[in-house]
């Protein structure tokens, strides 16, 4: 049996180790960690234009909290945030809401 892993590795072959695998690891290994990375940002996105929606009006229905949290869009959350801050009302939310949902 030790023959074989002699020639084995004569030939070129490593033991157990397969560089593919290990490379297939890291790389879905950094893509995780990326994607984690991601969700993160965009969930505390997500909570400060709530935050900022509840200083400007106060009270933040379910359904606006709902949209927000199915908004997939860093950008389009950060444009909401703005127009959180600079909204007068409700009624003037809803309608940016509706165009960044649309």
């Amino acid at each position: 049996m030790i023959k074989a892993f002699v020639f084995a590795e004569e030939k070129g072959y490593d033991r157990g180790y397969d560089k593919g695998k290990n490379e297939g690891y890291d790389k879905g290994k950094n893509e995780g960690y990326d994607k984690g990375i991601n969700d993160g940002i965009l969930k505390t996105t997500k909570m400060m234009l709530i935050d900022a929606l509840e200083e400007t009006i106060d009270v933040v229905p379910e359904y606006i909290e709902n949209k927000i949290q199915q908004i997939k869009s860093l950008t389009a959350l950060k444009g909401l945030h703005r127009q959180a801050i600079r909204c007068k009302d409700i009624k003037d939310f809803n309608q940016k809401l509706a165009l960044a949902t649309s």
